[in-house]
């Protein structure tokens, strides 16, 4: 009976844990041109106290087709509404920087309707396209257009994506940065540097160009052994190796893009 009552008394001195205030915030995002903005990440940010303090992301979502989300179970306080990327976000009302924001309040048990806004394009990145004129049919595997480099906040980037069968490929939400685009498989893949601010790159044009197969073989004048040996193939600005190659093997076969002259250094 003495242990009954003790544990009533320990019970009845326990002191309950305050129920964890939230609300809700809901509203729509749309692109620059007022089309819905889809699959964007949109998140509620802790206002940060001071300079030095990093900001945080307290809640998520992702808006729907129709450019709408819900950010739920959002603890009670103020916080700035963001949306796009982590590095560069778009910020409720406008901008890409705090000092443009209107922070929100959240209430208990509470729903704050209707925070539509904008995204801008550093925040979802921007969109590189082009064609690739293709002189001649690569031997083998499909066409592909690789992008790499961006360097920033955001890290570095290496994309790949097919060419269509009209030569034209697309590359979506590119974040601002400095690029090399190039296209194979090709004799020798054209490489060209493409700059990324906050508007789209579109009309690139790279090309796979002609080429031929170069076959021969490698003799000692007079006779004797054939002593191991590099084989460039040089013309304008322009080198291809064609490999190395042991004594015992005398044959080459190399493929060579226009302009290049059939003449080998060895």
């Amino acid at each position: 009976m003495k242990m009954l009552l003790l544990a009533l008394l320990l019970v009845a001195q326990r002191v309950p844990s305050p129920a964890v205030q939230v609300g809700t915030i809901t509203g729509r995002l749309l692109n620059e041109d007022g089309s819905p903005a889809i699959k964007v990440r949109v998140s509620a940010m802790a206002i940060p106290q001071n300079a030095n303090e990093a900001p945080t992301l307290m809640t998520l979502a992702e808006t729907d087709n129709t450019g709408r989300y819900r950010l739920t179970d959002v603890l009670v306080g103020r916080y700035y509404i963001v949306a796009g990327f982590v590095d560069s976000p778009t910020y409720f009302p406008r901008g890409t920087t705090a000092a443009r924001a209107t922070p929100v309040s959240v209430t208990a048990n509470a729903t704050v309707a209707n925070i539509d806004f904008r995204i801008e394009k550093p925040s979802t990145g921007v969109t590189v396209s082009g064609r690739v004129i293709a002189e001649s049919t690569p031997s083998s595997g499909t066409i592909q257009v690789s992008l790499s480099g961006g360097g920033g906040s955001g890290g570095y980037t290496n994309l790949n994506v097919p060419v269509k069968l009209d030569g034209s490929f697309e590359f979506v939400r590119v974040r601002s940065g400095t690029y090399t685009i190039t296209v194979g498989p090709a004799p020798i893949p054209e490489q060209r540097t493409v700059v990324v601010v906050d508007k789209d790159v579109t009309g690139l044009e790279l090309r796979i160009p002609w080429a031929t197969e170069v076959n021969g073989r490698v003799a000692v004048e007079g006779g004797g052994p054939i002593p191991n040996f590099g084989l460039s193939f040089s013309g304008g600005n322009r080198q291809i190796q064609a490999g190395y190659y042991q004594g015992a093997n005398q044959s080459f076969r190399v493929t060579l893009p226009e302009g290049v002259p059939g003449a080998p250094d060895a």
